[in-house]
């Protein structure tokens, strides 16, 4: 079988794709015999992110801070230590960009090299930290995404946060000025304003969702070149990546119960690497089945 080539200009071109459940049949077929390895790789970037968590709650009760403002919460501002909160919300970001990010990179390349045949070893799940060269490289697509998730953010909550400030009796205060009787009806839409928000959000992150494709198959380019390109092969795949995302829902449900969360996301990586590889294989043109290339970066 032929090795890919670079995308040329007809990236962007429908045609036909497997179903999602196809998708996650392989995903099921290239995990067998593999499932204690591939918990084992997940587990690592899991208590990575969750380290994360401990040490952000450990400076809000050192520096005694009321609340951290995140992207996950944008409309959850501090009412008190606000330099301290922004301190604590720098640290968060370094630590994601510098360790976080970089494991769930090579937490994805492995399962793109278990999902295309080959045999990597769980210590390749730090792979961005094996060089300087490569380390850097994911340093770039990191705060590439970082900017790009953050614009995201703002553009697809911006009505959850004006709604939220309203409603905050504290905001009114802030201000000495009375708190209208009306705005309480606002209170009741503002789940459904959240959900409307996360759901542009995806739509947003679809956009970029399949760097991490390029990433492997495209060593040479930059991070910016990386997201420019992930632009361009995704843009006739968006609503499907985000029907994608969603059709996991019930497994994320599940995964609630803690332990078959050590199931559900080796599974849903693997059907995400196989997802972005049939999307870039189709980018060429290529038969499904046809060789995408393993790449480094």
């Amino acid at each position: 079988m032929l090795p890919m080539q670079p995308l040329r200009s007809y990236g962007t071109a429908r045609v036909p794709q497997p179903s999602f459940s196809e998708i996650k049949f392989a995903a099921k077929s290239a995990l067998k015999n593999r499932w204690g390895e591939s918990i084992a790789v997940s587990t690592v970037m899991m208590i990575t992110f969750l380290l994360n968590i401990v040490m952000e709650e450990a400076l809000k009760t050192i520096f005694k801070v009321d609340v951290v403002w995140t992207l996950l919460d944008p409309a959850n501002i501090p009412t008190h230590s606000i330099i301290a909160s922004a301190s604590i919300t720098v640290f968060s970001v370094l630590f994601s960009l510098l360790v976080t990010i970089p494991l769930l990179f090579g937490t994805i390349r492995w399962f793109w090299l278990v999902t295309g045949g080959q045999d990597p070893a769980v210590g390749e799940v730090f792979y961005c930290f094996s060089n300087a060269k490569v380390f850097l490289r994911s340093m770039g697509l990191s705060v590439g995404l970082f900017l790009r998730v953050v614009v995201g953010v703002v553009l697809c909550f911006l009505p959850y946060i004006i709604v939220s400030m309203l409603t905050d009796p504290y905001f009114y205060v802030s201000f000495d000025l009375p708190m209208p009787s009306w705005m309480a009806s606002l209170i009741p839409i503002k789940p459904i304003i959240e959900l409307i928000s996360l759901l542009l959000l995806l739509l947003w992150f679809s956009i970029y969702a399949l760097y991490y494709a390029v990433m492997l198959v495209e060593p040479n380019l930059s991070g910016n070149g990386i997201l420019k390109k992930a632009a361009v092969l995704s843009r006739s795949y968006r609503v499907r990546f985000v029907g994608f995302t969603l059709s996991f829902l019930g497994w994320f449900a599940l995964g609630l119960a803690v332990l078959p969360l050590l199931f559900v996301i080796p599974f849903y990586i693997a059907s995400l690497c196989i997802y972005g590889r049939e999307i870039y294989r189709s980018a060429q043109r290529g038969p499904s089945g046809a060789s995408v290339p393993n790449g480094n970066f």
